[in-house]
């Protein structure tokens, strides 16, 4: 279970002075932090957690704690620990597992156009081997 799980998305729209007007069942409106909002231009639906900005030149959507970061000017982590405290739960701590490391290093090897494009970053084999940098989903890892 996340910590979206556990969080009332009313109560912390309410506990950062977020201030929001319903607007459906499940949804309210609030200002858009992400850009100078002049109308409640982004929804939050209460039940998913997840807010959409509609206006044309914003169109970002996420979960309510990126929302609640970017309105209050602070990173996630921060906004993270704060419910985490509040709502007395332990500190989740996200862990890769080592095989998806292995496995991913292993595949850089494979894959000629990445260790090109490392190399041609001065990037040597002793570091990826070092950093265990791989690739994963057409995307380098580290």
């Amino acid at each position: 279970m996340s910590l979206l799980d556990k969080i009332s998305t009313l109560a912390e729209l309410e506990h950062y002075g977020i201030k929001y007007r319903p607007s459906a069942e499940d949804e309210v409106l609030v200002h858009c932090p992400f850009h100078d909002d002049k109308s409640e231009s982004c929804s939050v639906n209460v039940v998913k957690k997840m807010f959409y900005c509609h206006a044309a030149s914003c169109r970002i959507g996420a979960d309510v704690i990126t929302l609640i970061a970017r309105a209050m000017n602070q990173h996630r982590g921060v906004i993270i620990a704060d419910m985490e405290d509040r709502y007395g739960l332990e500190k989740e701590e996200l862990l890769v597992d080592p095989s998806f490391i292995e496995n991913a290093h292993q595949e850089i090897w494979k894959n000629p156009h990445f260790l090109r494009e490392l190399r041609d970053r001065d990037i040597t084999d002793e570091l990826i081997r070092r950093y265990r940098i791989g690739v994963s989903q057409g995307r380098i890892t580290i």
